[in-house]
């Protein structure tokens, strides 16, 4: 399906908004572009966690659906 899911996870509070989820992302989309096997990249995030929602819109993504309180995102490579 030439498909990947992004996941990220900042467990420490004090790294929380320091760019740190958003850098990951926009390398992952640039890896993706560069290697051209990966055509999808999804992604999930809590509804309630309105950094990581950011997080995926800022690098692209667009929300597909929602499923028990996670909003799935997806980006076309």
């Amino acid at each position: 399906r030439n498909s990947a899911e992004v996941r990220y996870l900042i467990g420490e509070k004090a790294l929380w908004g320091k760019g740190i989820a958003s850098f990951v992302v926009k390398k992952m989309v640039e890896m993706s572009r560069e290697w051209q096997t990966i055509k999808l990249l999804e992604a999930g995030a809590d509804i309630r966690n309105a950094g990581s929602i950011k997080v995926l819109i800022k690098n692209g993504f667009q929300l597909a659906h929602e499923k028990d309180d996670i909003q799935w995102f997806r980006r076309v490579i």
